[in-house]
């Protein structure tokens, strides 16, 4: 039971921090004139709570892939 809310707090955690740079990432590229941005969504959110930092950079590489 105590690794379960343990697991909850950290993925909130996470969440919040990941929202966060995403948030300051994306005002920083509009800044700089540079057309990448991640959007607020369910997969953004699962995606900073489970991978942390490293799934924030991943969702910003895949944004700045361009579609052919």
């Amino acid at each position: 039971m105590k690794l379960k809310k343990q697991f909850f707090v950290n993925f909130f955690i996470r969440v919040i921090f990941g929202m966060g740079v995403i948030f300051l990432a994306n005002q920083f590229f509009a800044q700089k004139g540079i057309d990448v941005r991640v959007g607020f969504n369910a997969i953004s959110v699962l995606v900073s709570g489970f991978l942390g930092l490293p799934g924030v950079v991943m969702l910003y590489g895949v944004a700045a892939i361009p579609i052919l």
